[in-house]
């Protein structure tokens, strides 16, 4: 009898125990991700580059450390993407691959140069600048990007239009995909969707405290029940998404 009330127990308390270890791995995997930003993430801080001393050394990828070729360390982002680094001092911009991991160990800092990409960039004497860092590409690679007709003159805020340039007035909801405070990166980033085969690609000019700001939207929904439908492929595409109402 003993025996018969002791495997129920047993299977159960095994049970617990294997949905306890189910639960820590799924955490654990979640929090140990690589960040996979959209193309057009930017981030503004601190950057530094390697001592020579590292030269050869494995980095966390896997690679070599090479001090001539233009790679970079960052703390999360995915292992290849590429970069676009531009010094805020001296306007001077270079693309770097990430494959490396970095750097921890000074409040602020956010990106660690190799000392080819130092150079170009103008830091190898000072050893520290303010960048701001541009996603543009994925897996060692930068997409064709369509070249659109410039926003043509004055544009009112507020208002809406498309990729080339031209007012709309579009109706319904859409799906705003990412927000830029430089009309350059907007249209860089416009010009990425657009490579990638979408085509009602909408940017609304705006305002916060006299600094403008411009917002991409994608489609043209009649409901927002159809624009919710839509959203899980473009996260499928790692783009972050928010229903908005055309005005």
């Amino acid at each position: 009898m003993g025996a018969a009330y002791f495997l129920p127990s047993l299977h159960n308390n095994l049970a617990k125990y294997l949905f306890m270890i189910v639960i820590f791995i799924f955490f654990v995997f979640i929090f140990s991700q690589e960040a996979f930003p959209q193309i057009g993430f930017q981030q503004v801080g601190k950057a530094s580059y390697y001592d020579t001393k590292f030269h050869g050394r494995r980095t966390s990828s896997g690679e070599r450390y090479n001090q001539n070729k233009l790679t970079a360390a960052h703390r999360k982002l995915k292992f290849h993407t590429m970069v676009r680094v531009t010094n805020l001092a001296n306007d001077r911009s270079i693309i770097v691959r990430i494959n490396d991991r970095g750097p921890y160990k000074y409040k602020g800092r956010i990106i660690d140069l190799s000392r080819a990409a130092a150079k170009e960039l103008g830091i190898i004497d000072k050893g520290i600048t303010k960048v701001k860092i541009t996603v543009i590409g994925k897996n060692g690679a930068i997409p064709y990007i369509h070249k659109a007709i410039p926003l043509k003159g004055s544009f009112d805020f507020g208002k809406y239009y498309s990729f080339r340039g031209e007012q709309i007035f579009p109706k319904g909801y859409g799906i705003q995909v990412a927000t830029f405070y430089e009309l350059s990166d907007t249209r860089y980033f416009a010009g990425v969707l657009f490579s990638e085969g979408f085509r009602q690609i909408h940017i609304k000019p705006d305002t916060f405290q006299a600094k403008p700001y411009y917002n991409v939207i994608l489609g043209e929904y009649p409901t927002r029940n159809m624009a919710v439908r839509f959203v899980p492929v473009l996260q499928h595409k790692d783009l972050k998404c928010m229903i908005v109402g055309y005005q």
